[in-house]
């Protein structure tokens, strides 16, 4: 027999207003920021690409006085140094999920209130959750294909690729000096290649990290607090985000909700943001969040990393399927289904839900340039006070 449904919605009882309000999830630039193209079709699920690495030389020769030929030497054919060449192989593979509502039987809606607003709240909601999914996503798979930084004296480092933290407490903030390092270990990394814009003809580089480290790294320095100027052309791939500003190398882009961490026994334990209230049935910030002691930064490169998502298959001969779009978009499904025995037994057509699908691979192109930096949380400064003369 069909299975129960609840009614989310709320019903017209003389009392409600027609002024729908929403409470929605927080964005971030890693929504806009991650490159997106095409998986490659008909190539399976796993696709490797190919690294070639800096070329190497077998032997070095010494450099040779050109000289007239004498019968004895031939100088037209100088000693010639080998170069020996190193490929690196990245493999990526597709996930994939789903995301839909409840059910919803057309008779509920015959009791429901502003109907049409509450059912237009019911997918924005749903677009909120796929937007917070690519957020986390992302930022996971950036993650795991970066150099994972402990940010202590010894800077305790996990290279490119491996799936784990250093398990070293961390016992520094983020600060310039440490972001210095980095930016000249990017200009060594050919670092032309990498960055998000230019100042002065020097590159640009990304750092996303939340609001009260970004302000502390502007202010803290007196001495470099002038660093901070207009560029005269904003990157095109910096244009959504809204940035129009660098300091020290870097342009700050704000994470509002970064991951953060607590710390006990050599272990990093990830405090969720949010926190489900049964009692008010609210998703709430979660205050343990806001005080975790740890929490990751990024520096974030050009050409480093990119996102790809398959192609919509309609037909193939002569089976057709529902256009696909692997982003989140949502469809009204209203499946008959005249099985009584079923869950989903629904012959009349008068049930149906709202749903998803979400599938990437991350592909890592120069992991080597990306870092991901576990650091200490310190609170902002209120700047509170008793009044004078109390």
């Amino acid at each position: 027999m069909a299975a129960n449904i609840t009614n989310y919605l709320a019903k017209e009882s003389g009392r409600l207003t027609y002024d729908i309000y929403q409470r929605t999830l927080y964005s971030s630039p890693w929504l806009a920021l991650p490159k997106k193209v095409a998986w490659p079709q008909e190539m399976g699920e796993k696709v490797s690409n190919v690294m070639f690495e800096r070329p190497r030389l077998s032997s070095e020769q010494a450099w040779s006085a050109v000289a007239f030929n004498t019968g004895g030497t031939n100088s037209c054919t100088p000693i010639a140094d080998e170069v020996v060449f190193n490929t690196t192989l990245r493999e990526m593979q597709l996930f994939h999920k789903a995301v839909h509502s409840p059910r919803f039987c057309v008779n509920d809606l015959l009791f429901t209130g502003a109907r049409q607003q509450q059912m237009a709240n019911v997918v924005k909601a749903l677009q909120e959750q796929v937007r917070f999914h690519w957020i986390e996503r992302h930022r996971d798979e950036f993650a795991n294909w970066s150099n994972k930084v402990i940010a202590e004296p010894g800077l305790d480092t996990n290279t490119e690729s491996v799936s784990t933290f250093p398990t070293t407490q961390a016992t520094s903030y983020l600060t310039n000096g440490l972001l210095e390092y980095y930016y000249e270990t990017l200009i060594l990394e050919q670092g032309g290649q990498h960055q998000l814009s230019t100042q002065n003809g020097r590159p640009i580089f990304g750092l996303i990290t939340d609001q009260v480290s970004s302000r502390r790294l502007t202010r803290a320095d007196d001495a470099i607090r002038e660093d901070w100027r207009n560029t005269s052309k904003a990157d095109s791939l910096l244009e959504p985000l809204g940035v129009s500003h660098t300091y020290n190398g870097f342009v700050h882009m704000i994470d509002d909700m970064p991951p953060r961490y607590t710390y006990a026994g050599g272990v990093y334990t990830k405090v969720e943001p949010y926190l489900y209230d049964a009692g008010t049935t609210q998703l709430k910030v979660n205050p343990a969040w806001r005080t975790a002691d740890y929490q990751d930064s990024y520096i974030y490169a050009a050409n480093a990393l990119q996102f790809r998502v398959p192609s919509s298959v309609t037909g193939v001969g002569r089976a057709k399927f529902n256009p696909q779009n692997y982003m989140g978009d949502f469809r009204w499904l209203n499946i008959q289904n005249d099985d009584a025995s079923s869950d989903s037994y629904n012959p009349d057509g008068n049930v149906g839900r709202f749903r998803g699908v979400l599938m990437s691979a991350s592909e890592g192109i120069n992991p080597h340039v990306m870092f991901t930096i576990r650091h200490k949380v310190c609170p902002a400064d209120l700047g509170l006070a008793d009044c004078l003369g109390s």
